[in-house]
Order: C-alpha cells, then structure tokens, then sequence
C-alpha cells in the first residue's frame, strides 16, 4: 500500500511513464535489499552468505536423496552423472552474484506493473499523466544502448583487475543489458507480426513464447541491439512517447 501512495505521488510530479518506473523500481531495490539484509542477519549469524550457504547445502543434500532413489530405480550411471555435472554450477557464489540482478528485474516488472494500475485508476479520476506507448512501439534510444554498453564495458574492467563485486556488477550489467535488449527485439518483431503480417495479439503471443522456450532469445537480444542503432522503423519517440 504504501508502494502505490509513493508512486501515485512520484506519478503525479514527473507525470512521466519512464521517470515513474525508474523510480519505483529504485526504492523497489533499496527496500527488499534491504529487508532481505536485516531478515538475514537476524536469522544467521552469517547473514545473507548464511542464508545462502544453508540453501546450497540443503539443495544439495535433496539432489543426493533424489539421485540415490534414481538408482534404486534403475537409472544409468551415466544419467545420474550428467545431472550430478548440471547441478554442480549452483554455488553459493553464483547465488550472490544473480541475485542483484534478480532483485532489479524484478523490481522494474513489478513497477511497470504499478503503474499501468495507476494510469487506469487515475484515468478515471480525469487526471491525466503520460501513457506508456504501446508495447509493439517501443524502441530503445541508442543513447541508452550507448550507456548500457558503456556499463558492461566498465564491469568487465573492474572484473578483470579483481576488484571487489567487480564480479556481482559484471552479472547485473550483463543480464539488465540482456533482458533490455530482449525485450526490445521482442517488441520489433510483435510489431511486424501484427502490423505487416495481421496477427492478433494472441498468435504474437504464442509465437515469441515458443521462440523463447526454444532458445530464440539470443536472436531477440541482437535484433534488439541493431534496432537501438539502427532503428528500423524510424520510430521517432522512445517507449515513454518523448522524442
């Protein structure tokens, strides 16, 4: 509740779809970091690096259960070994580096999501603030494409001279970059789908989920990576509606 009186009042100020998002999605990060911070050390000496060190040793114990009911079960050696091998990338280590990244995705849906909420809410009160631009318009500033390799580029720097969270930066800069990219190829290529070819909404849909299932999304990151510079449709506003 209190999430949607700040952003009601953030979305009122800035009468700005981006700006609102941004900022939602900031104090999003800010309070569950810190809530899981203090949740964590109260619950563990170790704080988060408890929390996580308890999980990857309790996961591993139930894959070892599982492993040993597999074999009772007749399952080949060789079976068994090669989801013992995909199971062994999960470290503690590799958990810390994700999660910056997780909290910010997810922050940034749940923000997209308050806001269409308020634009609806306050559409009926007859108050007027920006409205996002349809999702098959949207088209990334190459700007921000600029800055977005820029951090990439700068988190690779860092990691490569071993400074410390070098690491955990280079993971958020990569999987924000990739996830920004992605969606935004995603948006080019619903817009030919329903605007050239006359696809509903529903068949696009179908369409780019079973793309993804079947691992199309690296195609999605580079269309979304060219079309940044590029712009193939000549879209003069970016997804806030600005120009």
């Amino acid at each position: 509740m209190l999430f949607l009186v700040f952003a009601l009042d953030t979305a009122l100020k800035q009468k700005s779809a981006v700006a609102t998002v941004i900022i939602v999605a900031v104090i999003y990060v800010i309070v569950i970091a810190a809530s899981t911070y203090i949740v964590s050390y109260i619950t563990y000496n170790d704080g988060i690096f408890g929390v996580v060190n308890k999980f990857v040793l309790e996961y591993k114990e139930v894959l070892n259960e599982t492993m040993e009911q597999y074999q009772k079960m007749g399952v080949s050696a060789d079976k068994i070994e090669i989801i013992k091998q995909s199971n062994s990338q999960l470290t503690s280590e590799l958990i810390l580096n994700m999660l910056p990244s997780c909290l910010s995705i997810i922050s940034i849906i749940l923000s997209f999501s308050v806001y269409k909420i308020l634009y609806s809410v306050l559409k009926k009160l007859k108050i007027q603030i920006n409205p996002m631009k349809d999702f098959n318009k949207w088209h990334l500033d190459d700007k921000i494409t600029a800055l977005i390799i820029g951090f990439i580029a700068i988190s690779i720097i860092m990691n490569s001279k071993k400074l410390y969270g070098a690491e955990t930066l280079l993971y958020t800069a990569f999987n924000l970059g990739k996830l920004i990219f992605v969606v935004f190829g995603i948006a080019l290529i619903s817009d030919v789908l329903s605007g050239r070819y006359k696809l509903s909404k529903t068949i696009v849909f179908i369409i780019v989920l079973v793309s993804l299932v079947f691992k199309a999304d690296i195609i999605y990151l580079i269309i979304g990576i060219i079309d940044s510079v590029i712009n193939f449709r000549k879209i003069k506003e970016n997804f806030q509606g600005n120009k």
